[in-house]
């Protein structure tokens, strides 16, 4: 009984503080949050809920605490029945899942407007221009960048698209006019000389630099016929025969570059005029993509009067040619020899030959440049190796002869065999040539005692 009318008077106690703060009881009944119903087990001590708005009330009673302690609402941190890291999950999940349904939904977007704009190009261009494209594609990704367009570029320019031009130089059959039969004979670039390892590539054809060069087996041409009248470049301009004097037969053209030399980023020669198509026609017996002009200096061909008499004149010359090995989709990769040096023996009309010979020296160690690009940026991509190539020479099989005469040739007379009125040294011949082509070699050293 007298535990009933303690419970009565703190009900009233509590009753009356609320009243007086102007906020009703949090206690509906003894034990019970008015709020979200959770019972109280102690009924020994009032505690008020944490729901209650943050209001405290204090007691009277001694028997209980002054600050009545209070407990967590499980309502309030639940949502829709859920807990809080449950909803977040849920939350969560929902994100995910709507990303990547729009992300498939933009990707069949994009790729079926692809197929039909492929569709309308075709239709418009023909199968062919889209191969064309798609070779100059690199990396797949259905456009063409800045990088990508330069080589194709470099065709337009030049007026080379989709063929390559061929610059046949018409043999005569009449009897009066001779034809120089000339042999080519090539050894592959020797892969151990180089510093960088191809092998890794060997499987991976369309992203392998290397495979040009690795499918550089032989010759383009083994054996061609030219006409000898073609050869008349090979004389000193404007008859003037001296011995000693030296020409550019074809003289370089970075004088007009403004980067000071040509770009690496391209496949296939321009187009080659007047004095230009003997000596690509020449160098073409060994690859089809022969540079006539190199990408930097020294460039273009010079040549000297070594020996003459009154029939023939002995000519030296030097020639600064490159070559292109690879095609779309391929990366460039370059193939420059050190230089390509010879002599040809010629009478003053051009109209007989008695010999001719041009090679690449392979007296040193590395006598060819290899560049090549891993990327459609030629400034940070370009890589560089330097390796030896043991043969890579043209040498004419007989004397200039008449078509006629084509089954009963000449023996070739050697330079001792011939009388010249005057000459130099092979030697001496090269070293001006060397001078003629690189400036900074015709100072004289000069030493202070």
């Amino acid at each position: 009984m007298e535990t009933i009318l303690r419970h009565r008077r703190i009900r009233t106690e509590v009753n009356d503080a609320s009243t007086e703060l102007n906020h009703e009881s949090p206690l509906d009944r003894l034990g019970t949050c008015t709020v979200c119903r959770s019972n109280n087990d102690d009924i020994s001590r009032i505690t008020l809920c944490a729901c209650d708005k943050g209001k405290n009330v204090s007691f009277s009673n001694s028997n209980l605490p002054s600050t009545p302690s209070l407990h967590h609402c499980e309502r309030e941190n639940t949502v829709i029945g859920l807990s809080r890291w449950q909803f977040m999950v849920l939350v969560l999940f929902f994100c995910l899942t709507t990303s990547v349904v729009v992300y498939a939904v933009v990707a069949i977007v994009i790729m079926s407007h692809r197929h039909v704009f492929n569709h309308n190009v075709v239709e418009h261009i023909g199968l062919e221009s889209l191969m064309t494209f798609r070779q100059f594609d690199r990396d797949d990704d259905g456009y063409l960048s800045l990088d990508e367009f330069q080589p194709l570029a470099h065709l337009i320019k030049v007026e080379n698209i989709l063929k390559r031009y061929e610059y046949e130089q018409l043999v005569s059959t009449t009897d009066d006019h001779e034809v120089l039969s000339i042999e080519a004979f090539f050894q592959p670039l020797k892969l151990t000389t180089l510093s960088k390892d191809f092998k890794e590539f060997s499987l991976l054809a369309d992203h392998d630099p290397s495979y040009g060069l690795k499918q550089w087996k032989t010759a383009a041409d083994e054996r061609k016929n030219f006409a000898t009248k073609n050869f008349r470049i090979f004389l000193p301009p404007d008859g003037n025969i001296e011995v000693g004097f030296c020409w550019y037969m074809v003289k370089s053209s970075l004088s007009y570059s403004t980067t000071g030399q040509l770009s690496s980023n391209r496949y296939y020669p321009p187009r080659v005029h007047e004095a230009e198509v003997i000596l690509h026609n020449l160098l073409r017996m060994f690859h089809s993509q022969v540079f006539i002009y190199s990408r930097f200096s020294p460039q273009g061909a010079a040549a000297i009067v070594r020996a003459q008499n009154e029939q023939y004149v002995d000519i030296m010359f030097r020639i600064h040619a490159e070559f292109q090995l690879n095609t779309p989709p391929q990366q460039p990769f370059w193939f420059t020899p050190a230089q390509f040096t010879g002599h040809i023996i010629i009478n003053r009309a051009s109209s007989h030959i008695d010999f001719f010979y041009l090679h690449v020296p392979s007296d040193n160690k590395l006598n060819v440049d290899l560049e090549w690009l891993n990327g459609p940026r030629e400034s940070n991509t370009m890589e560089v190796d330097i390796g030896y190539i043991q043969q890579m020479e043209l040498r004419s099989s007989s004397p200039s002869r008449t078509i006629g005469n084509v089954r009963h040739p000449e023996k070739i007379k050697k330079r001792e065999e011939i009388a010249w009125i005057s000459e130099m040294s092979e030697r001496d011949a090269l070293d001006v040539i060397e001078k003629e082509m690189y400036s900074f070699k015709q100072v004289c050293p000069f030493f202070i005692l």
